[in-house]
C-alpha cells in the first residue's frame, strides 16, 4: 500500500483459498449478490487469489470481444433533465439518498478529494454497461451484463487515466458488494479494445492516447457506522489489502481507492479514507 495513513484496518485470516478454474469475476459478484442478506454475504468466503484468477478470466474472454460503439442507449434524459426531475421530488435539494443524486452533482467541472489531491477527477458519464457493443448498426450483449454507476477520469494534468466507479449510497453501502462489482466492470473495461473505446467514444476527455490502466474509486456517501456495514467494509479492506499483496491485477489497475461524500456549505465534499497503489507489473510466483 501506499504510505498515506488509512483509515480502516482489517484482517483477512479467516478467509479461505477456494479459487476455482475458470471462473469469471462476474460469477463471483452473482454468487455473492445472491447469497441473501448482508449478513448471509459477509460469511461467504472470498479469497484474494480466488478474486484475482476470476478477474483476469474476465479480461481473457473479453480480449476477444470486438468493442465498438457506446457502452449505453441513448439517453432518454439528459443530465440536466435528471437534475431537474430530482429536485421536483426531492424537497431539500441538498439531501443525497439516491444514487442519481449522486450522479447530478458529479456532472459539474472538476471535483476535489481534499485530502490527496492525486485523486481528484472530471466526470465523464454514467451507467455505463461494458459489454454493450454495437454490431451490425445494432446494439448486441456479448458477456455478463455488468452496470457501472459512474466513468470518471483523472484530473492531474496530462493524466487521462479512466476511473470506474462504484457509488453507495447510506442504506445500499456495502462495501464489499461493491467492490467485486467494480472490480467486475473493471475486468470487462481492461482489453485493449474495450480501453480504445474510450478514446472514440469520449475524444474530448481520454484525448487520443490508449489509456494503459484504469483507477477503481469506491464511493460511499455516509455510510452508516452501525450494523453489518462497518463489518462489510471491514472485508473489502482486508481483501484489497490481500489483492494489493498478491499484486497480479495491477497489469490492469493502477489505483484503488475508497472514498466517502458527505454535504458541506458549497457541495459534495470528497475525502479518501483508503488509497492501494499498484505496480504495473505482477510479481513473480517463484
Amino acid at each position: 500500500m501506499d504510505d498515506s495513513p488509512n483509515r480502516f484496518v482489517g484482517k483477512a485470516s479467516d478467509l479461505k483459498v477456494t479459487k476455482r478454474s475458470g471462473q469469471r469475476i462476474e460469477e463471483v459478484y452473482d454468487r455473492l449478490r445472491k447469497a441473501g442478506g448482508e449478513t448471509a454475504q459477509s460469511q461467504l468466503e472470498l479469497s484474494a487469489e480466488e478474486v484475482a484468477h476470476a478477474f483476469t478470466e474476465t479480461v481473457s474472454a473479453m480480449s476477444e470481444m470486438p468493442g465498438r460503439g457506446p457502452f449505453h442507449p441513448k439517453r432518454e434524459r439528459t443530465l440536466r433533465e435528471l437534475a431537474d426531475d430530482l429536485a421536483g421530488r426531492t424537497p431539500d435539494v441538498d439531501q443525497v439518498s439516491r444514487t442519481e443524486q449522486l450522479q447530478v452533482w458529479l456532472g459539474l467541472p472538476r471535483w476535489r478529494v481534499i485530502n490527496d489531491r492525486e485523486l481528484d477527477f472530471h466526470y465523464v458519464d454514467r451507467e455505463l454497461v461494458p459489454a454493450r457493443v454495437v454490431a451490425g448498426g445494432k446494439p448486441q450483449l456479448t458477456e455478463p451484463k455488468v452496470r457501472l454507476d459512474a466513468l470518471l477520469v483523472n484530473a492531474t494534468r496530462n493524466d487521462h487515466t479512466p476511473v470506474v466507479a462504484e457509488i453507495k449510497i447510506a442504506g445500499d453501502a456495502n462495501a464489499r458488494l461493491a467492490l467485486i462489482q467494480a472490480l467486475a466492470a473493471a475486468a470487462q473495461l481492461s482489453p485493449e479494445s474495450q480501453r480504445r473505446r474510450f478514446v472514440e467514444e469520449y475524444p474530448d476527455v481520454f484525448g487520443s492516447e490508449l489509456p494503459q490502466r484504469l483507477d477503481v474509486y469506491l464511493i460511499a456517501h455516509e455510510p452508516p457506522a452501525e450494523g453489518i456495514r462497518p463489518k462489510l467494509l471491514q472485508q473489502a479492506v482486508a481483501l484489497t489489502e490481500e489483492l494489493h499483496a498478491d499484486g497480479s491485477i495491477g497489469t490492469r489497475i493502477r489505483r484503488l481507492a475508497f472514498l466517502e461524500t458527505r454535504m458541506g456549505e458549497d457541495g459534495l465534499v470528497f475525502e479518501r479514507t483508503q488509497r492501494w497503489n499498484f505496480a504495473a507489473t505482477a510479481p513473480s510466483s517463484g
